[in-house]
């Protein structure tokens, strides 16, 4: 008996339904609530949820426990469905997002540019760690004994610490003081608003100049870095030594060459680019990223590491 064909391929069917009867169609289609062709069969293998149709992996899961912190651990019912419950929800909000456009829009673009260039590059950098050999007995002794201050002589340095958004102080306010009395004072005659606070500086985190200018403030004398925004003026209130073990020497000098590896491929990298800048964009000769441009009162500008406990 031959089938009867079907006039045209109905937009409600899919095109492996057509050529098959339409009281098979149906019944496929009513079954367990399938739809045809298995395209909504039950997750399985790596797919372990469907969102309208989007799939959830097992790496989307295990992503997820990473960017939380958190150990994989499938064990945990109460945890994975936690955490399955925020990636559904966020496709479900994505969702809405395309359904509006948004995913068209500048600002849109140009996050998730970021973002693709954050993540690739954090690849990279892991890529690179991962070829790269380790420093040798050697290369850590040495590094150790060129940077004691890190090391066998580090110390946790309190900061004494005065932020204000004044942006019309000049240097000429700024060189005859000599104590924290002494910026208060100036801001008050000012009657400019100012917030003190306290920071502590750990030595083994900080570069030479900075624990030089730190060793030459000792007496308390104010350190002012002009900010965008205002001043940070610091002076050093205490210290207390904060010895390293052996082993806690090693794994910071074999992360810190690590680390001056990195940075020094990167160098290489921009000495080889071809930057082109938009007139007024283009670098400063002698900026670095932190302190560039800032006065001071006795010494240069520094940035200090955490707030005190």
């Amino acid at each position: 008996m031959r089938l009867p064909r079907l006039r045209a391929a109905s937009p409600f069917l899919p095109r492996c339904a057509v050529g098959v009867s339409l009281r098979r169609v149906l019944l496929a289609t009513a079954m367990l609530g399938l739809a045809a062709c298995g395209d909504r069969a039950e997750p399985t293998g790596q797919v372990i949820a469907r969102v309208n149709g989007q799939e959830v992996t097992m790496r989307d899961l295990t992503s997820e426990f990473q960017a939380a912190q958190l150990t994989p651990d499938l064990t945990n019912k109460t945890l994975v469905n936690q955490v399955l419950a925020k990636i559904i929800d966020r496709k479900l909000v994505a969702s809405q997002g395309k359904e509006l456009g948004l995913e068209r829009s500048p600002e849109y673009l140009a996050a998730r540019q970021r973002a693709d260039e954050i993540i690739l590059g954090q690849s990279t950098v892991e890529r690179w760690n991962n070829e790269s050999r380790a420093p040798s007995d050697g290369e850590i002794a040495a590094f150790i004994a060129d940077n004691p201050w890190r090391f066998r002589d580090r110390s946790l340095i309190q900061l004494a610490q005065i932020k204000t958004g004044a942006t019309d102080i000049d240097n000429a306010e700024l060189a005859p003081l000599k104590t924290m009395d002494d910026v208060v004072a100036l801001l008050r005659a000012r009657k400019v608003a100012f917030r003190p606070s306290t920071v502590v500086v750990d030595t083994a985190q900080t570069t030479p100049e900075v624990y030089r200018q730190l060793r030459a403030s000792a007496d308390g004398e104010p350190m002012v870095e002009v900010l965008s925004d205002g001043l940070l003026v610091s002076a050093v209130a205490g210290s207390r030594p904060a010895p390293l073990t052996q082993a806690e020497q090693r794994t910071l000098a074999t992360n810190a060459i690590r680390s001056q590896a990195l940075e020094n491929r990167v160098k290489t990298l921009r000495k080889s680019a071809k930057v082109e800048y938009k007139p007024g964009f283009a670098a400063v000769a002698g900026a670095s990223g932190s302190g560039a441009g800032a006065s001071t009162a006795g010494s240069r500008a520094m940035q200090p590491s955490q707030p005190a406990p």
